[in-house]
């Protein structure tokens, strides 16, 4: 394409490929936004769980939103791990394995 030198085939790809960024992204933050609202949700549940019961500790309120932290923390390595993946699928189509 870039080898024919048109201008207007170079423009209509590079406008393609910004309009795919764009809708990538746009897919990314509403993934990512669902995410944290999970989150929040995730640890009102929790919160109002411990606030029903007759003996909360500190120790077990401590504990449970220590794990749940470390929970939301592995949660933020799956967008990165999908796209590894996706990135390794497509590598390996490309050689025609």
């Amino acid at each position: 394409m870039l080898r024919r030198g048109r201008d207007d085939s170079v423009r209509r790809h590079f406008q393609a490929l910004s309009g795919w960024r764009i809708r990538l992204s746009d897919a990314e933050a509403k993934a990512f936004g669902a995410m944290e609202i999970s989150v929040i949700l995730l640890f009102v549940v929790a919160l109002a769980r411990l606030a029903q019961g007759d003996a909360t500790r500190a120790g077990d309120v401590y504990a449970i939103f220590a794990y749940l932290w470390k929970f939301v923390m592995a949660l933020d390595q799956v967008p990165q791990l999908v796209q590894q993946v996706a990135k390794l699928r497509d590598l390996d189509r490309r050689m025609g394995r």
